[in-house]
Formats: C-alpha cells, structure tokens, sequence
C-alpha cells in the first residue's frame, strides 16, 4: 500500500508517526523541532557524497516539524485512535466501564473514563474512553452528566453497560445522589463494583490501639528527621558512619497503597542509627528505639504489612480478572489466620522482621507475650475487617471459568460442558491462554458458555487504570506544561496510553 503513496503523502505519515511517538513518550510538542529534526538531519550529513544523499536530504529538509504541526498531527491520531476505540467498544458484546476522578497541577478536577470490552479481533481491551473535565463541583449529579453527554456524543447507550467499577467516594457510591444512584434511574440492571483496591485499603488502615501507637511514634520519627534539611544530612552522616544499608527514610504516605509498609520497614532497618541519633538529638522517643518490647511491636507491624504490601502489589496491574482478584483476597484472609496460628504457636517463621531482632537482641530471657497477644488480637483484627469489607466473596463461583476441564457437569452449562471437556484440543488452548481461550470458542457450538466467560472477563474489578493514567497525566502536563489545554491534555493522554494504532494511511488519504 505504501507504494501506492506519493512523495508527500510519505513525509506526512513520517509526521505523524513522530508525532505519536512524542505523544506516545509524554513529550512536549517542541520536540520534534528541537530534537528530532535536528537528529535526522544530522544522520542524513553522515551520508554526504553518497549517490543517495541529495534525495533524502531534500525529504529530510521538506519535513516540517515545528510545535504547531506536531500538534496538528497528534490531533490527527488522537482522533482516529478515538474513532477505532468507540467503534470496537460499541459492538462488543459485553462491555463495563471504570472512572475516577483526580486533579491536575492547575488543580482542575478530570474525570478518567475507562472502557473494557471485546473487540472484533476478539481479544481483551482495556482503552481511555476520554478525560473528561469538571468544570465546577464534583457532586454525583456533575460526574453523571458529563459522561451521560459523552455518551450521547458518542452514541453509546447507558444499557448496554455491564458493570462499572469506582472508588467508594459518596459521589461516586451513593444511592440517591451519587452517581450509581443516577446511573440506576437510566440503567436498573448495571452492576456496580466499589474497586477491589481502595476496599483491601481501606480494611487494612484500621490499627489497634497499640499498634496505633507506634505508628503514630514513627510518624513523629520520621517527620522530625525529614522535616529539615540539617537533621536529614546529620541522620544520613550516621548512616554512613554505620554502613548502613540505607541512608534516608521515607515519608508515608495515606494516600499512597504501600508508602506505610515501605516507611515501617526502613525505620526497623535503621532501628540502631535512628536511636543514636535521636539521643544526640535529645528526642523524646529517642529510648524507644533501644526498648525490645516496643522494637517487637514495630517489627510485628512491619511483618503484617509486608504481607499487606504483597497482597497490594497482587492486586494492581493492567489486565487482571475478577476472579484472580477474588482469589488474592480470598487467599490473603486464609493467611492471616495461618499467621495468627503461628504467632500462638510461637512459630515465627513468616514474621521476619521479628525473627530478625531477636538474633539482634540474643536475649532469651525478655518475654514478648504481651506483644504476641497484641499481633493475634490484630490479626484476628484484620481478618474481620477484610471479610466485612468483601461480604460477597463466596456468593460468586468462577469455577467453570478457572477450571472448565475439571468441573462437575451439572446446572444450565452441563450440556456444553460435557462437549467441551470432550475435546483435546480445547483443552490445551485453554492451558495456553485462558483469556483467549474463551474469547475464541465458537459461538455456534457454545453460545451459552461463550456468553457467560464474555461477562465475567470483561469486568474491571479495580481502578487501577484510572489511577495509572493519573500517573501519566503528571507527568504529561507537569509544571513546564501547566498551560496544556483540557482537550490536548485529554488527547496526549488517550495516545499515552493507548494499545491501538493510528491507520496512518487513512488519515493522509483523507486529507485533501
């Protein structure tokens, strides 16, 4: 096809591929005329004398790549890639959706709009549907009519939703007012999923009372140190002076899943240089740090949220399934009480921070059983609230879709079931690629059971998507670019993030 093209229609695919790739990288506009063009017509120097030189020096030279053009161009792409996402994610058969809301660098609200569904090449997407900006409040009412008019814009109906995912803001969760309570009045049948992420976050930031405690002396610990710049180069001296492992502690952060796991765990690292300094310092906690028994509570708490950090990091990523979420909750709950019953046992094998101070403290006369109590009673603590949290764990069976080969061969799929599990084949595509699998089983001999694993694969269970485009927009419209309009920030992101490819020759054909 590229043959087919003129010279001029090459060079303008040669912008917008280079406009993509400026956006797809985050880049700034100007790129392209300060770096990019600059690089080429340095590689085409290289050249001179050649037979070739003359020719590709003028289509070098005849290439503009200024700021303004670049932009053009990255419209151009932003907008076909829209083109092909709305498309495919209309005709899926299935289809749910996951939004949240957050703020840029000039402090405007921007609502991410995610779509996951099929698409006619039959494979799983996940694709920004748009950014949407709030220009005022962020009620319920204001989030449902700005994605209510995209919608509209787009030729999307409310009802052919499945499900959409959100974060359990009352904007978002509230039945009367909130959004899912807007949403209810177009679409009764949608199903609403509070993210799996902020529901473990919020079941694991309760404390007990004691634990409490040492978080709150850690906190004061950290921000003493950090807060200026003097401490912080004094501390860090000590930690040279030691050979410690590291030399600065982190801040925690609420907001951020695993900062408070990541923040105990230094602290217990540079238990030592932080009593060291603290004394010199004359800190009122300075003695906790050579006290065994409050050492013991930090390690404990630092222990358990080494294990809620692994669960969280389980938990995130593009592309996860319900049920493989379901199974990481489920599993977490499992070990806590496996934890539980150890720590009564006075087995510690999985609490190695503990494991470590006691061959620091080589003391076995210190009794640590009010610590241990302290752990058991947290855990037990913890377990209750996850499984408060996840009420519905158990009510969902994913089994046919983990485990079509196994299952036992009765309710409404029975009869498929045994035709399936009756095919070789089938069974060694599934162990390839479950995913796939599903999506490419053939809808005539299996309509029932095609259309159930549809429902099931295309839910999000997070907003992990939402809160990873976040990240993007950070960087995207950073301090440098704080001018960047609200639609160009919507299209570098759509580009950013997206799996799709702009059909290059389309969009030259289609230039007059």
């Amino acid at each position: 096809m590229m043959g087919s093209l003129n010279d001029e229609q090459k060079r303008q695919i040669f912008v917008l591929k280079t406009a993509f790739l400026i956006a797809k990288s985050k880049r700034p506009y100007v790129e392209g005329e300060v770096m990019i063009k600059p690089s080429l017509q340095n590689f085409v120097e290289l050249f001179e004398g050649e037979s070739f030189h003359r020719k590709v020096k003028t289509a070098a030279d005849s290439v503009t790549l200024s700021d303004t053009t670049v932009w053009r161009r990255t419209v151009d792409c932003a907008n076909d890639i829209s083109q092909q996402v709305i498309s495919d994610f209309k005709e899926s058969p299935q289809k749910s959706i996951a939004l949240d809301e957050s703020t840029d660098n000039t402090s405007q609200p921007q609502l991410a709009l995610y779509g996951r569904y099929i698409s006619p090449r039959e494979d799983l997407k996940e694709e920004l549907l748009e950014v949407l900006t709030l220009e005022t409040t962020t009620k319920g009412q204001d989030i449902f009519d700005i994605v209510s008019r995209f919608f509209a814009l787009s030729g999307i109906e409310w009802g052919s939703i499945r499900e959409s995912n959100m974060d359990g803001a009352p904007a978002m969760i509230g039945n009367m007012n909130g959004f899912k309570g807007r949403v209810k009045g177009v679409n009764p049948d949608m199903k609403f999923n509070h993210c799996i992420i902020h529901r473990q976050a919020l079941a694991s930031k309760d404390l007990s009372v004691e634990f409490e405690n040492v978080m709150v002396i850690i906190i004061n610990v950290i921000n003493f140190v950090k807060a200026r710049d003097l401490n912080a180069r004094l501390f860090k001296k000590i930690c040279e002076e030691n050979d410690a492992e590291y030399e600065t502690l982190l801040f925690h952060n609420t907001v951020k899943w695993l900062s408070r796991g990541r923040a105990l765990k230094r602290v217990f690292l540079l238990r030592e240089e932080l009593y060291q300094f603290l004394t010199e310092k004359g800190h009122i906690n300075a003695t906790k740090f050579n006290d065994p028994h409050f050492l013991a509570k930090l390690a404990f708490l630092t222990d358990v949220f080494t294990h809620i950090n692994f669960l969280n990091t389980n938990l995130q990523g593009r592309g996860k399934f319900v049920f493989e979420l379901h199974n990481s909750i489920r599993g977490f709950i499992n070990k806590l009480g496996v934890l539980r019953e150890e720590a009564i046992q006075d087995n510690f094998i999985h609490f190695e921070c503990f494991l470590e101070l006691i061959c620091f403290l080589n003391d076995d006369d210190i009794d640590f059983t009010p610590e241990v109590r302290i752990l058991c009673d947290y855990l037990q603590k913890l377990a209750t609230n996850f499984q408060e949290r996840f009420p519905g764990l158990e009510m969902e069976d994913f089994t046919i879709i983990q485990a079509p080969f196994t299952g036992k061969l009765r309710g409404e799929f029975a009869m498929e079931l045994s035709q399936l599990q009756a095919n070789p084949v089938a069974k060694l595509e599934f162990d390839s690629d479950l995913s796939k699998f599903w999506l490419s089983l053939s809808e005539e001999q299996y309509p029932e059971l095609k259309s159930m694993a549809q429902k099931v694969l295309v839910r999000f269970g997070t907003t992990y998507v939402c809160e990873s485009v976040f990240s993007a927009m950070t960087f995207i419209k950073n301090k440098y670019r704080s001018r960047l309009t609200n639609e160009n920030l919507s299209i570098n992101m759509k580009l950013a993030t997206t799996s799709y490819i702009p059909r290059y020759e389309k969009i030259v054909r289609g230039k007059k």
